[in-house]
């Protein structure tokens, strides 16, 4: 009876580290985010007139579900809308003279009619948000009140299509990303509630890092900023994004290299690149000047990269800006509609190598 007593004790004190057992399956947990502060901006004058803001948040709620047992709670619930819609506000209001919150995109005659100078539309894509445990069954000095590891790292990536269109009917749309990594290392905490914090940490950084990039867009609309493309109201106005938006293409390298390379474009513009056994995920975009379109590929750990884009729509192929070499870099063999190789989005993945 005492060794079965002990058996049962020993199993509460490691479930209670392992599980966390404050939580069960089925319960979902609140990550707060708070509202961040307009960044400072170079002091120019605010477009005149009143405009009218339109917020698209229905997509900044989401549920985040642990990538382990360490927080056996079902979900992490991350609810950035009301936090987004105070943050916007707060940028766009330096920015413009006047504003109204409306609840619908208006045509220009609406908008002529309502006394309005233009209006500004922001349709946030849905977040890209992870959350993963680290854990070591050792004892060390640092570990030797805990049996599990419960350090967490938290990913948030935050994107939105920016329209601003004016009363004369002109539209011009941007996007603006901002992507936030934080390890809420291991403390006293239990593993629920430190993937909380992770979570509320990162989002809101994400969200300071969103809205600085948004401020500076703001700045730069009335200076002819080359991140401001010409646009419709059913998107942009580019014939090489059309070319490109959810489309995977099969490339090979004209300078012989062997690995097979895959570029996937997604229509929300992010981007992954498998090289070999490894697909990397970053964005794209497309950037215009006096010379024409250019994509720029953005991944982690790299350099931006930019490429003017030849070939055919169906087999495009990547050149360098610069030099005078009329070679290709690399040339699509192959185009597939869609996601043809069901790549993950959230996070970069390396296959298992091949058994021979």
């Amino acid at each position: 009876m005492k060794t079965a007593m002990i058996l049962v004790t020993t199993a509460a004190l490691l479930g209670g580290c392992a599980f966390d057992l404050g939580y069960g399956w089925g319960t979902d947990l609140d990550a707060p985010v708070e509202a961040v502060e307009a960044p400072p901006m170079v002091r120019i004058a605010p477009h005149p007139g009143k405009y009218l803001l339109v917020l698209r948040d229905e997509a900044l709620a989401t549920r985040v579900l642990p990538s382990d047992y360490d927080c056996n709670a079902e979900a992490v619930t991350l609810d950035l809308r009301e936090a987004f819609d105070l943050s916007i506000r707060r940028v766009v209001a330096p920015t413009v003279e006047a504003y109204e919150i409306g609840a619908e995109m208006l045509d220009p005659a609406a908008l002529r009619a309502g006394g309005y100078a233009g209006q500004i539309v922001v349709t946030a894509d849905p977040p890209v948000a992870d959350l993963s445990f680290e854990r070591r069954f050792w004892f060390d000095r640092k570990h030797f009140a805990e049996i599990s590891h419960h350090a967490s790292t938290a990913r948030i990536d935050l994107s939105a299509v920016i329209h601003v269109q004016y009363a004369s009917g002109k539209v011009v749309e941007t996007r603006v990303a901002a992507e936030r990594r934080y390890r809420n290392p291991d403390g006293w905490q239990l593993a629920c509630e430190n993937a909380v914090l992770a979570l509320s940490t990162v989002a809101t950084d994400g969200l300071s890092g969103f809205m600085r990039e948004f401020a500076g867009r703001m700045v730069g609309l009335s200076r002819g900023d080359e991140h401001w493309l010409p646009s419709t109201q059913g998107g942009p106005a580019s014939p090489l994004a059309a070319i490109l938006r959810d489309r995977t293409f099969d490339l090979h390298s004209i300078k012989g290299d062997p690995r097979p390379t895959v570029d996937y474009f997604d229509g929300n513009w992010r981007f992954v690149r498998l090289e070999g056994r490894c697909a990397k995920v970053g964005r794209w975009s497309v950037k215009r000047d006096f010379s024409g379109e250019a994509l720029c590929i953005e991944v982690p750990g790299a350099a931006k990269n930019c490429y003017r884009v030849g070939g055919t729509p169906d087999l495009p192929a990547y050149h360098a800006l610069t030099g005078d070499d009329e070679r290709p870099l690399t040339a699509a063999w192959r185009a597939r509609a869609g996601n043809a190789e069901d790549f993950r989005l959230d996070e970069d993945r390396c296959f298992d190598p091949l058994p021979y």
